[in-house]
């Protein structure tokens, strides 16, 4: 780790550490005889370091590299489900569906599908209220009937609550004036 490397590791929060690894990422690309794999390596230094100071944003970019190998990061699925992981435990939103394709899919042989985490995390979104993830309980649900019955039900109940909130919220801003 070079000098400047750690004062920033030092002083930057984990958000700040991704964020001037994007930019020196995002500098270093429009150089005109800047070598490709630097850049990576540059950005990938960033990231992991956002990573270990707890960055959720940084650790959902951690696995993705280690995904598809990139950033001299060489594949490893268990280590990108690892990551998302950590991302998604701190209520990163982007994390908790990648999740959701991570076990809905499986990530090669490493990782298979488990469809017990998959309704799990999807449960979860749609608790949040993650349209996306709504999409997916019904389309599931129409289709091919894999959904479990009570977890369907909930999941229906759930999604009248976020729909009950949603319309609370546009009758407040008719009301206001919004």
């Amino acid at each position: 780790m070079t000098g400047v490397e750690m004062i920033l590791s030092r002083s930057l929060t984990g958000r700040g550490l991704y964020e001037f690894g994007f930019s020196h990422y995002f500098k270093k690309q429009f150089q005109k005889d800047y070598d490709a794999m630097q850049i990576d390596h540059d950005f990938a230094r960033y990231v992991m370091l956002a990573a270990k100071k707890g960055c959720p944003e940084a650790m959902l970019a951690l696995s993705h590299m280690y995904e598809v190998g990139q950033g001299g990061v060489a594949v490893n699925y268990k280590k990108s489900l690892e990551m998302a992981l950590k991302s998604a435990e701190q209520e990163n939103e982007r994390a908790m569906c990648r999740l959701v394709q991570i076990y809905g899919e499986g990530l090669g042989e490493e990782v298979p599908k488990n469809e017990e985490e998959f309704l799990k995390w999807l449960d979860k979104l749609v608790g949040m209220g993650n349209k996306w993830a709504k999409s997916i309980i019904y389309f599931r649900d129409k289709t091919d009937k894999r959904v479990e019955p009570e977890l369907a039900e909930s999941l229906e109940r759930t999604m009248q609550k976020v729909d009950e909130a949603l319309k609370k919220v546009e009758e407040n801003r008719t009301k206001s004036g919004e």
